[in-house]
């Protein structure tokens, strides 16, 4: 469970949102060091490893990326944001869809840096305030063209949701568990049925997250390619009291959870779980997510709720496109403004199903 939780919040980190804040994070979430990088990183894309650390100064803002966009335009956005700590540049050549896109990055995630061969375009980009590599890199002083690093051998396969989920969007992750070269997969968009990539040979922990459960096993990789595995329910308790949205800057904070489209904005210092879709017992899924909003970073009881079936006795409703919002204490302090807050920026929408690699 506690490596689930983990992954969620690093999930959090990733996803399209906005805000501002503070950091200084020097330290890897696992106590070691960090290292600096570099404004532009030329045939090389920053992956992130899962982990976070110290303080954060928000989420990068969301933005439409043009599908025949260049690195520098990339770089641009990224400057252009307080809250983007990192950004990665992914050319037109080498995406399924044919299209190029940018990933903003904000100050809590850390990364790994992948070498990519010069013809295909890659590039990535660190501010210089933004000490978030687990690896050095090299220095002006290398040789040009010399390989940071070698990648290991790797292993094409498919993760599958089991019966009964395969049509719904899932978030995928894995941690070694032997001695392989690569500290852990995790990707940053959910993906629709068969997610396909690729891991060295050895034993693998693997997480699907979806809205409202969650997918756990262990996998053997061997080095025959095309191996498809069928990742099985968690059996732990899906636990959506823990928040995976934080408002820690000064700001508000907009933020789009992909897993369900759904948007909304918090106030600062406020915080708010996963989005979930409810289900019966008999299977019927409903068509609008449920939400639960903190006034603090720690959860508990929640304060505001969207589309939460015991709400609404004692406090104040509102009928959205979303669905119903409910402030439950209407005492609370800042309680109203939230409220209203939430009120005029939450919207549902269309979960974004991302590339499939």
């Amino acid at each position: 469970m506690a490596g689930r939780m983990e992954w969620r919040l690093a999930l959090a980190a990733l996803l399209v949102a906005a805000g501002a804040g503070a950091a200084r994070a020097q330290t890897r979430s696992d106590g070691g060091g960090l290292h600096p990088g570099a404004e532009w990183m030329a045939d090389s894309s920053l992956e992130p490893t899962g982990g976070l650390s110290g303080e954060s100064r928000g989420d990068p803002g969301s933005f439409l990326f043009p599908p025949e966009g260049l690195a520098e335009d990339c770089a641009a956005v990224c400057a252009g944001d307080s809250a983007c700590a990192a950004w990665r540049y992914e050319p037109a050549a080498v995406s399924e869809n044919e299209k190029a896109a940018c990933a903003l990055f904000g100050y809590r995630v850390e990364f790994d840096h992948v070498a990519r061969d010069p013809v295909e375009g890659w590039v990535s980009g660190l501010k210089p305030d933004a000490v978030r590599l687990i690896r050095p890199w090299p220095d002006e002083a290398e040789e040009p063209g010399e390989d940071v690093w070698e990648e290991a051998e790797t292993t094409p396969l498919r993760l599958a949701a089991p019966p009964g989920y395969e049509d719904r969007p899932v978030v995928w992750s894995a941690e070694p568990l032997e001695k392989q070269a690569f500290e852990a997969m995790a990707m940053p968009y959910p993906a629709l049925g068969d997610f396909e990539t690729a891991l060295e040979p050895g034993l693998w922990r693997v997480w699907g997250e979806g809205a409202g459960f969650a997918l756990a096993g262990e996998i053997r990789v061997t080095e025959e390619e095309g191996a498809r595995f069928v990742v099985p329910l968690d059996p732990a308790p899906f636990d959506f009291s823990t928040p995976v949205f934080f408002c820690d800057g000064p700001e508000t904070c907009a933020f789009e959870d992909a897993l369900t489209g759904l948007a909304f904005s918090l106030p600062p210092g406020w915080s708010a779980g996963p989005a979930w879709f409810y289900e019966t017992a008999g299977g019927a899924r409903a068509s609008l997510p449920t939400v639960e909003f903190y006034a603090s970073e720690e959860g508990g009881e929640s304060l505001v709720s969207l589309n939460l079936r015991q709400a609404g006795q004692g406090g104040r409703c509102l009928d959205l496109a979303a669905g119903r919002l409910c402030l439950h204490d209407l005492s609370a302090p800042g309680g109203a403004e939230g409220f209203d807050l939430l009120a005029e920026t939450v919207k549902p929408g269309e979960p974004w199903l991302g590339p499939q690699e």
